[in-house]
This record gives structure tokens, C-alpha cells and sequence, in this order.
């Protein structure tokens, strides 16, 4: 509680200032004063040390369970992209080889860079089907 004015004054005779002094509100919760619960009486304890770890766990388990897939599935989706575009781009390096090789004449070397383009732009392709099946569910 606030400490009331003196009744008088020391060095004038002018009347004291007019305050209105209230009690501070008893306030029942550890996590806005925790000093609250000590003065308070003992059934009124609405907070106890395991029931704020049990909120605050549960809180943090709400916020993950709303919060990371919200944040996975996007950068999963891009990912899938990513991956996709540089399986292309080998791909596409790989196609250039075997028309270099075909133009050469040089037959083994362009069955090799024609399996390594299918099979590069193959999971180019699938990459980006991934990317939009998980951007859409």
C-alpha cells in the first residue's frame, strides 16, 4: 500500500495536497507479480509453478503445431524448385554433349549422355510435379 502524506507540513502553513490515496489491486497471478501470492490468502492461489509450465508448454506446442507448417511447406515447395531447376540445367548440359557427340560421330559417349539428359531431366520434371503436389495440398 502507498505510504499517506504527513497531516502537516514542516516548512509552511499551507494545508497538505489533496490526494486520494487507493490500495493497489490484489492481483491473484504469479506472472504479473509474483510477490501477490505470498500475502494472499492460501485458497485464493489461482497459479502454481507446474500449472505455468504446463500453459507454457502447451502454448509453445499450439504455436509449433500452427507455426512451422506454415513455414515448412513453403520452403519445402521450394526446394523441390530448386532442385528441379538444376536437374534441368544438368540435363540440358548433358543434351548438348550428345549432340556434340552425335555431330562427332562418336557413338558410346552419346548413348552415355543420352541416358545421363533422360535421366537428369527426368527427375528435373519430377522435382517440379513434387514442388506443385505440395503447393497445393
Amino acid at each position: 500500500m502507498r505510504r499517506k502524506p504527513p497531516a502537516f507540513h514542516l516548512v509552511g502553513l499551507h494545508p497538505p495536497p489533496v490526494s486520494i490515496v487507493q490500495p493497489e489491486p490484489l492481483v491473484l497471478s504469479a506472472i504479473y507479480r509474483p510477490d501477490a501470492i505470498a500475502s494472499a490468502q492460501q485458497g485464493a492461489v489461482c497459479y502454481d509453478g507446474g500449472v505455468r509450465q504446463r500453459q507454457a508448454i502447451r502454448v509453445g506446442r499450439q504455436f509449433f503445431q500452427h507455426i512451422i507448417p506454415a513455414i515448412v511447406k513453403p520452403a519445402l515447395a521450394l526446394w523441390n524448385e530448386v532442385i528441379g531447376f538444376i536437374f534441368l540445367c544438368f540435363g540440358a548440359i548433358f543434351g548438348f554433349y550428345g549432340v556434340r557427340y552425335a555431330l562427332h560421330g562418336d557413338i558410346l559417349r552419346l548413348v552415355f549422355a543420352g541416358i545421363a539428359t533422360a535421366v537428369m531431366a527426368w527427375y528435373g520434371v519430377d522435382s517440379f510435379l513434387r514442388a506443385r503436389k505440395i503447393s497445393r495440398s
